[in-house]
């Protein structure tokens, strides 16, 4: 067996000692503050997820709304530059691919959140 050497016998002393006092703590009793105590919502998380989800999608809406707008000023405002009417199908086309895509995953995170819950098609 190994001897202990007087070097690492405080270590060993201190490790003992906090062993012993996470045992107290975890045989305490933890006071958990309400939510009328901390101001915290006290709604579940999913409620708090789903909320969260609708006002991003509102969001988005909103961002793709003004996208949209702005790629049809560049295109009607090219006054027969090609570059400049380039310039905006490009950006709709991108704007509605970026709506496509947003919209998609909304309906695809709805449909996996309805198959979880058992709710039949």
């Amino acid at each position: 067996m190994k001897k202990i050497s007087k070097k690492s016998f405080p270590f060993l002393i201190s490790g003992i000692f906090l062993l012993f006092q996470k045992i107290q703590i975890a045989s305490a009793e933890i006071y958990l503050p309400t939510s009328a105590e901390t101001g915290l919502s006290d709604k579940p998380l999913l409620d708090i997820v789903i909320k969260l989800t609708q006002n991003i999608l509102v969001i988005f809406g909103l961002i793709s709304i003004i996208c949209f707008v702005i790629a049809a000023i560049y295109y009607l405002t090219s006054s027969g530059d090609e570059e400049v009417a380039k310039r905006g199908k490009r950006a709709m086309l991108y704007c509605i691919t970026g709506v496509v895509l947003g919209l998609g995953s909304f309906v695809v995170i709805k449909a996996i959140d309805a198959i979880l819950k058992g709710a039949s098609f």
